[in-house]
């Protein structure tokens, strides 16, 4: 987003900054989640190997 507004002089419309708030407030929850659990989601739970 800061390149094309640097260098094209071009501001994202409506839905796209809704995007990138939907994309970054969920990494920000997974990182969250993480932190509070204490703990891997994905070391907890393993898929199975015949899968």
């Amino acid at each position: 987003m800061l390149w094309g507004v640097i260098v094209f002089d071009e501001w994202p419309d409506a839905i796209a900054l809704f995007g990138i708030g939907l994309i970054f407030g969920s990494g920000l929850y997974a990182f969250w989640r993480e932190n509070v659990r204490g703990a891997n989601i994905a070391v907890d739970h393993p898929v199975p190997r015949n899968r």
